[in-house]
């Protein structure tokens, strides 16, 4: 029996090739086909989770099954996809510092490698959530100054809204800031220290 979250019909019938691709890589043992199959399922779930194609998930779990580097040609060859859709794949998980990219001295390929550091990825992640607080909260002040200028016709009902909805969106955004800027100076495992420090008070 192995794991699953109801998959069926062609996406099944996919993840089951790819599982197969897998262990032409590897020495077969038994559980070892059901145990893979579990991994990319659930990074399949995971991937639809951030509204991300099946393609990412399965190409995520790839990767963390795989022993090493795998070239864009590796890959097409693990999962059966398109070159295409393995590349704007890799570029999903690379955003999202789940995957880094790199070459071999005398290779022009690019080689991708699951980023399996915590602070690497939890600092993609934060930068990343910090450029849309910043985006946001710079569209916020823009927003604001427009509407400074149009007080000379007199307030309206709609206008009154319209700076109450924005003043709620820089106290969200801020708050976002805010916490990721105080993430920012711990590592994962001092910020798990610190967290658990607090909770058995």
């Amino acid at each position: 029996m192995f794991c699953t979250f109801g998959v069926f019909g062609s996406y099944e019938i996919h993840l089951n090739l790819v599982v197969c691709y897998l262990l032409m890589n590897c020495k077969p043992f038994p559980g070892g086909e059901a145990a893979r199959k579990c991994i990319l399922d659930a990074c399949v779930h995971a991937a639809k989770i951030w509204g991300h194609s099946d393609a990412v998930g399965i190409l995520r779990g790839s990767l963390l099954l795989s022993d090493g580097l795998r070239s864009l040609d590796d890959l097409v060859d693990d999962t059966g996809y398109s070159k295409s859709t393995v590349s704007t794949s890799m570029s999903i998980l690379e955003r999202q510092g789940l995957v880094q990219r790199t070459v071999k001295p005398g290779d022009k390929r690019y080689y991708y490698v699951s980023v399996e550091d915590a602070d690497a990825t939890f600092n993609a992640q934060k930068e990343k959530t910090r450029q849309v607080a910043s985006i946001i909260l710079t569209a916020v002040d823009q927003a604001e100054r427009y509407l400074e200028n149009m007080e000379e016709s007199g307030p309206n009902e709609e206008m009154e809204n319209l700076c109450r909805r924005l003043a709620a969106i820089r106290y969200f955004y801020t708050q976002i800031q805010k916490i990721m800027d105080l993430a920012g100076r711990f590592t994962v495992e001092e910020l798990i220290e610190i967290l658990e420090r607090e909770v058995s008070r």
